[in-house]
């Protein structure tokens, strides 16, 4: 990603950008140095979630905003992959999806933050072909689970994922509704 939005600087010529990679549970930034915070569909991957909050916060200005995004929950082609790679025993290490609100909004104000909204979101999308929903599978989180796999696990998986995806098959192709949680909290 950082090589990628380094690329993306340089093609529209920013020179006031400066990309650093880091530990969010340890912010070697100043307390009290940004406005805002964003983390785009990320909190489900640390560790600790309440520290990476809490590293969020001391770096953030008083008044300053915290904005994220994150799944709501899986559409239900992905929760049917991830239910039959937990039903292998595969362990995600995800500190938790925080499918609901309500957990959602639990985190974030323990770790202090002040005038929390949290708004929803759905967006449909098509795949063409069944083979083509499996192949954007490989694009984002799951393909972390799939390539840790045996090819044996990974061929039982994907023969039973394409059977539901065909199930699902419609004029239009093989449909996923994304439900996302996108919100604020304040310093």
């Amino acid at each position: 990603m950082i090589k990628e939005t380094s690329d993306l600087v340089k093609e529209k010529n920013l020179n006031k950008v400066n990309l650093q990679q880091m530990d969010a549970e340890n912010l070697l930034f100043p307390e009290n140095t940004f406005d805002f915070v964003f983390c785009g569909f990320a909190l489900f991957f640390f560790p600790s979630l309440s520290k990476a909050l809490s590293e969020f916060r001391k770096v953030l200005k008083p008044k300053g905003k915290f904005a994220f995004s994150i799944w709501k929950e899986k559409p239900s082609l992905s929760s049917f992959v991830r239910g039959e790679i937990e039903n292998l025993k595969f362990s995600t290490n995800l500190t938790s999806y925080l499918y609901k609100k309500e957990e959602l909004y639990s985190f974030l104000n323990k770790s202090g933050f002040n005038n929390i909204e949290i708004f929803e979101e759905a967006k449909e999308f098509y795949h063409e072909t069944p083979d083509k929903w499996w192949n954007s599978l490989w694009t984002h989180g799951t393909k972390l689970m799939l390539e840790n796999l045996s090819q044996k696990q990974l061929d039982i998986i994907h023969e039973k994922a394409l059977k539901r995806a065909n199930s699902l098959l419609s004029s239009k192709g093989v449909i996923e509704t994304f439900d996302v949680y996108y919100g604020f909290g304040e310093k």
